[in-house]
């Protein structure tokens, strides 16, 4: 079988689609997404920041660990634990709770049996 071109037939002149080809709105998108993503950041650090120097924890923090004791998730809760501690950083101490079982089912379980505290 012989392959055979087709003519190229548009609704469009060939000028115009290149012209709609080299428009390219990128920049101005870009200049407007960077814009308002810069101001959405700086509103939200705001809110976040007063809201965080109001607030101080009154009793031990419980860090509560959906994993076993030496796994991944173990070792960085108690290695937030001692910068916490070496930097005091809390009036309160900072306690690891590991509730492993359920894919995380347990440690949930805990933390809604917990709320309002």
């Amino acid at each position: 079988m012989r392959k055979v071109a087709l003519p190229l037939i548009t609704a469009y002149p060939i000028a115009s689609i290149n012209r709609r080809r080299n428009y390219n709105m990128f920049p101005l998108c870009k200049k407007m997404l960077t814009g308002l993503s810069a101001g959405l950041f700086a509103a939200a650090s705001l809110a976040a920041s007063s809201a965080a120097m109001a607030w101080e924890p009154y009793k031990p923090v419980e860090f509560i660990i959906m994993a076993g004791q030496g796994g991944g998730a173990d070792q960085m809760a108690r290695l937030m634990q001692s910068i916490i501690e070496k930097h005091d950083l809390s009036p309160q101490p900072f306690i690891p709770i590991n509730k492993p079982g359920g894919s995380g089912a347990e440690a949930l379980r805990y933390l809604q049996d917990k709320a309002g505290d």
